[in-house]
């Protein structure tokens, strides 16, 4: 299976994602390097198991919506483990135009995981819900609760 992490340059991800006795390629997307320089450091290393180092994950420091821009393959998955949007240009990996770009990346039966960015605290859940099924709706992801 080929996956694709979309931040996750702490390698924790890749890690877990090689458990799996299918996975062929892991591809890491991070811009930052000082975030994969500290996950060669001794605490990240008894985290990610010195994951990012292994012969099947790809590390490519880039912004993620370049990245998958410039590339065909179809991945089995794409996972999203990017910053929290405290401005404009991280709010973009949240939005419709980077959500069509990721799910015409992958492959036709392939999935979407990504963490939300939103306070649940603060917002009722069946608004987020709603906010969320749209957003992937227009970014023409299948609807969560059309499955």
């Amino acid at each position: 299976m080929l996956f694709r992490s979309l931040g996750g340059g702490d390698g924790v991800l890749a890690a877990e994602l090689l458990r799996r006795p299918d996975t062929a390629i892991v591809d890491v997307v991070e811009i930052d390097p000082v975030v994969l320089r500290l996950a060669r450091e001794p605490g990240f290393l008894a985290l990610n198991r010195g994951a990012l180092d292994d012969p099947k994950v790809q590390v490519h420091v880039a912004d993620a919506m370049t990245f998958i821009r410039g590339k065909s393959e179809l991945y089995d998955a794409a996972f999203i483990d990017l910053t929290y949007p405290f401005d404009f240009d991280s709010a973009r990996f949240y939005s419709v135009e980077f959500l069509r770009v990721v799910c015409r990346s992958l492959a036709p039966n392939g999935i979407l995981v990504a963490g939300s960015p939103f306070d649940l605290v603060d917002s009722p859940q069946e608004d987020l819900g709603m906010l969320v099924d749209a957003t992937l709706a227009a970014a023409e992801f299948r609807n969560r609760s059309e499955e």
